[in-house]
């Protein structure tokens, strides 16, 4: 189903190319979108569309690319040649930006082993030097005059011997300091540009030159919402000159159509030439500023420097940072303002794109103006609704609806009931942001898609966080009376009118044809265009609440009576303590969980034997006995006494002293 899909955006290119008329994929895949959205009930991309269907959807297509003179086309053509004008800056500056982070990355991670490891630090030098070169937009230019500009900025401002020092920084510090480095090389670069001794490839144009785009840019946007505006009015009373005197059947339906068509598509010229002249405002203002600034701190370098060869850094870098800073702001809002004036020479191309009908001397214009604008409380009060059968089906689809609120309106939602809000009781009431971008939804139900600008001054209906204002008091009650009706209704009408999405800023409402998700889906490297894609997965928030104050119960969950369950529950508590845990461990669980085990250590063995080992001396005691005589009949005399040879005892020697020497066995 898809490669048929795929096939509708070419075969639609291709047939158109055959009639002539040049088509791009865009338009040719938005204007199928709108048809498969007007047509749910034949075509669904989400289903199976058979051969048949598809013929018939690019028919279709065809046909309504191939319309000529037709206003409601070249509104098409027109938003979206608007929301592509800043593609291509938008794309410039994301693809730059892309460039530095990377480069950023590269340089952080970069890390030398050590000071000694001088390919790394060649590595990482030569990668700064190219950051500073992707700053400079030197890979547009390709000059070699802005490689040496940029490399001798570097060598003065961050020499070599720096790097050792830059390694060891922090990964934030490193981005701080390459920031910092970039900003004082381009203001280098841009005083010596100024001094004219440099400066090559700084394409910034002076500031008079910008002033002078800025006041022409400025004045004919000026130009042309006052040649809008009264285009506008002139289709406004003729319209409201018809409805309020019944005149369709004098100007026809057909023609009554055309108006209505031709007038959406100047109030979609004029809405983005005011969107134009107020982002120009706010730029002239920021860009003036931005000028002067420039310019002081140009002027502060040129008095600092003079004649001077060199000046201390703490004193001159900073000022060469806030000059690179201004002069990026400078060129950022140049370029975009560049980008608003292509803007403006796209839309040009469909000022008048068609036959208007209703000239500045047309014949209905000269008849409304002498006629003169009816009072406003009196519009549309003589004539009949000419879209009641739109309004009819869309009550019956919200009947019950009603009929529901108005059964329940005491316990409605605040957001659900309509309140009308006053100037006197609203503060903020000139910056609420009305719906439909303050055209009446009244008028584009009941008048076929007419566009009025409701009138705050009756007070603006607050509903479901909209705001809506109406051109007077029937309208206003009407709606009150049954707003969700209304809002269906110009839904509705809206499916059947493309044209009406932009200009009433009903994307959200409409996803399936908003250029912004278009642009979100154009990185899709599938064959299918992001709008004849099918639906993506709808996601929603989903809340939970939780109750002030809990009730506590106190039920044990636990318990049971039953003594037999008891029992029950202590024989399985008696048979855990028979088993065991036993765990194993696959390839997908590895690493997966932290297993811990405890064990006792193994203790030292070792034995000890007691052995008694020792030796038993004699203990010798030697004495002199017989000092003084001995006794008779005392033990000792025995050992004093000494024989002869011939066994005798000698008298002589009982009365002399002797050694005696005695001996004990421990």
């Amino acid at each position: 189903m898809l490669d048929r899909i795929g096939k509708v955006v070419g075969d639609i290119i291709a047939r158109c190319k055959y009639e002539g008329v040049v088509v791009s994929d865009t338009l040719a895949a938005f204007i199928c979108r709108t048809i498969v959205q007007e047509n749910t009930n034949v075509f669904c991309l989400d289903g199976d569309i058979d051969a048949a269907g598809i013929n018939e959807l690019t028919q279709r297509s065809v046909d309504m690319l191939l319309r000529k003179d037709s206003p409601s086309l070249e509104t098409i053509k027109m938003q979206l040649d608007f929301d592509l004008c800043y593609e291509e800056v938008e794309k410039a500056q994301a693809m730059k930006d892309k460039k530095i982070a990377n480069l950023h990355r590269s340089i952080v991670a970069l890390q030398p082993s050590g000071t000694s490891d001088f390919e790394t630090l060649t590595t990482l030098y030569r990668q700064i030097f190219t950051l500073l070169m992707v700053h400079a937009d030197a890979d547009k230019a390709n000059d070699r005059n802005i490689e040496r500009e940029v490399a001798a900025a570097l060598e003065s401002v961050f020499p070599r011997i720096g790097l050792k020092s830059f390694v060891s920084m922090s990964p934030d510090d490193k981005k701080f300091q390459l920031k910092e480095l970039a900003n004082i090389v381009g203001g280098i670069r841009l005083f010596n540009r100024e001094i004219g001794k440099g400066g090559a490839g700084i394409t910034l144009s002076l500031a008079d030159t910008i002033r002078d785009n800025v006041t022409s840019i400025a004045k004919s946007v000026d130009q042309e919402v006052e040649d809008a505006n009264q285009t506008c009015t002139d289709y406004t009373e003729v319209l409201l000159h018809v409805h309020h005197y019944n005149a369709q059947s004098a100007s026809g339906a057909s023609a009554l159509k055309r108006w209505q068509e031709e007038l959406n598509n100047k109030r979609q010229f004029l809405s983005y030439m005011q969107s134009l002249h107020e982002d120009i405002d706010v730029s002239s203002d920021k860009i003036q500023r931005l000028i002067t600034t420039f310019e002081t701190e140009l002027s502060t370098l040129k008095s600092l420097v003079g004649s001077r060869t060199s000046l201390p850094k703490g004193q001159v870098y900073p000022i060469f940072e806030a000059l690179a800073k201004a002069w990026d702001e400078l060129d950022v809002e140049h370029q975009l303002l560049l980008a608003r004036s292509r803007s403006i020479k796209a839309l040009m191309e469909f000022k008048d794109s068609y036959t208007r009908t209703l000239g500045p001397q047309s014949e209905w214009i000269l008849k409304a103006k002498r006629a003169g604008m009816p009072p406003q409380e009196e519009w549309f009060e003589h004539s009949e609704p000419d879209n009641q059968a739109l309004l009819t089906s869309s009550s019956a689809s919200t009947g019950r609806k009603d009929s529901d609120a108005a059964a329940h309106d005491d316990g409605a939602a605040p957001d659900d009931v309509p309140i009308r809000m006053s100037v006197d009781s609203t503060p903020e009431f000139m910056q609420l942001p009305l719906e439909y971008q303050g055209y009446c939804p009244w008028t584009i139900v009941q008048r076929g898609g007419l566009l009025l600008p409701g009138d705050p001054s009756l007070g603006v209906i607050q509903y479901r966080n909209a705001y809506h204002v109406f051109v007077n008091e029937r309208a206003l009650g009407d709606f009150m009376a049954s707003p969700d009706k209304y809002i269906n209704a110009v839904h509705s009408f809206v499916v059947h009118r493309p044209e009406l999405i932009y200009l009433l800023r009903l994307q959200e409402s409409f996803p399936d044809t908003s250029m912004a998700s278009l642009m979100k889906l154009l990185n899709n490297k599938t064959h299918v265009h992001p709008l004849l894609a099918p639906h993506a997965v709808l996601k929603v928030d989903a809340s939970t609440s939780t109750p002030v104050h809990f009730v506590d119960k106190n039920i044990d969950v636990n318990y049971d009576w039953n003594e037999w369950s008891l029992r029950r529950r202590a024989l399985k508590v008696a048979n855990l303590r028979n088993c065991k845990t036993v765990s194993v461990q696959t390839t997908l669980s590895n690493f997966r969980k932290d297993v811990d085990s405890q064990v006792w250590l193994p203790q030292n063995n070792a034995s000890q034997t007691g052995h008694d080992k020792g030796t038993n001396p004699t203990k010798t005691v030697t004495y002199f006995a017989g000092l003084r005589g001995s006794p008779a009949g005392h033990a000792t005399s025995q050992f004093a006494e000494e024989k002869d040879d011939d066994g005798k005892h000698d008298d002589d020697a009982k009365e002399t002293p002797a050694i005696l020497s005695y001996t004990f066995e421990l």
